[in-house]
């Protein structure tokens, strides 16, 4: 896993430790031990869609509860990703959970789409989060 430094370096905005470790193996494991499908990605109507091409990955039903203390926590930080990315944002999409396992992967893919015919909520997208649960140490342990 590349150093936080190498994603600023980017200009995206990187945080170490956004959650704590006890905390990441505690969402790894209610993860890991959820119902998971198949993760789709949004086609051109606006629905999900089964696309493997662009990623293979495992989309977990974590619970209610933790969804909504994720969600809490990246409002709590909208503020710094307004102040670094110059943008007013206007809420927060419900976040999902992602488990890769080896050989899964996604493509370079844009998450906002400003098409006439675009859904809204792909209009509306305007900052990204990824929050890596683990470490290079137990990726693959898990």
């Amino acid at each position: 896993m590349p150093k936080a430094e190498f994603f600023t370096r980017l200009g995206l905005f990187a945080i170490k430790d956004f959650f704590e470790a006890e905390l990441c193996a505690k969402l790894r494991t209610e993860a890991r031990l959820a119902t998971s499908k198949a993760a789709t990605v949004v086609g051109k109507d606006g629905k999900g869609i089964l696309d493997e091409k662009t990623r293979t990955t495992k989309c977990t039903q974590v619970s209610r509860e933790t969804i909504a203390y994720i969600k809490s926590q990246l409002i709590a930080f909208k503020p710094k990703l307004e102040e670094h990315f110059q943008v007013k944002l206007k809420d927060c999409e419900e976040p999902q959970f992602l488990r890769y396992h080896p050989g899964g992967f996604y493509v370079p893919h844009p998450d906002s789409n400003q098409a006439e015919n675009a859904p809204q909520f792909l209009k509306d997208r305007q900052v990204y989060t990824v929050i890596f649960l683990n470490s290079e140490v137990d990726k693959y342990a898990e």
